[in-house]
């Protein structure tokens, strides 16, 4: 909670690219979307707040593909949500 700048502005040590939680991206970069920076990557859509849940499925190096569904603090998600696929 206390190191987000630091850690979301600075070049992470290790040779893996580093996927995170527990920061919203609408914090980060605007929007719900999965957020990708370099070295990392934020998946927390804040579906807690009535936002999105994310999924980010890993391919391969480099190869990604994001899946998120609409959430709400009113209502559970449903199939009328409808569930977006992004390819990145």
């Amino acid at each position: 909670m206390y190191i987000k700048e630091p850690f979301l502005n600075h070049p992470t040590t290790v040779d893996k690219i580093v996927v995170f939680g527990h920061t919203k991206a609408m914090d980060i970069h605007g929007k719900a979307d999965v957020w990708f920076g370099g070295d990392k990557i934020g998946i927390d859509g804040g579906c807690a707040y009535g936002l999105q849940l994310n999924c980010l499925e890993i391919r391969g190096k480099n190869d990604y593909a994001v899946y998120s569904v609409n959430c709400s603090h009113h209502e559970q998600p449903s199939e009328a949500d409808g569930i977006v696929l992004k390819k990145r």
